[in-house]
């Protein structure tokens, strides 16, 4: 499974073959790897921020927004690879 769009990549970075699958498939492991750790990085601010910010906003919420993204990552990155 592709989550990252072949002709998007291509368009932004210009210089791609979109038909060299393995050079693709490898950019979208990355972008779903280093995924999970930002949904896990900002889940970890939004528990700090819901005890430490003064502002009205419902930070434990976006947490768990972000853990859910995380474990949701997680587990697509499980079945379509063996880095982890």
């Amino acid at each position: 499974m592709c989550i990252f769009s072949y002709e998007r990549l291509h368009s932004y970075i210009g210089i791609i073959d979109v038909n060299n699958e393995q050079f693709l498939e490898g950019v979208d492991d990355m972008v779903l790897y280093f995924a999970l750790g930002v949904n896990l990085s900002w889940g970890s601010w939004g528990i700090v921020q819901a005890k430490a910010s003064t502002i009205d906003f419902d930070y434990l919420h976006y947490a768990w927004l972000r853990y859910d993204a995380y474990f949701y990552l997680k587990d697509l990155y499980y079945h379509e690879s063996n880095y982890l």
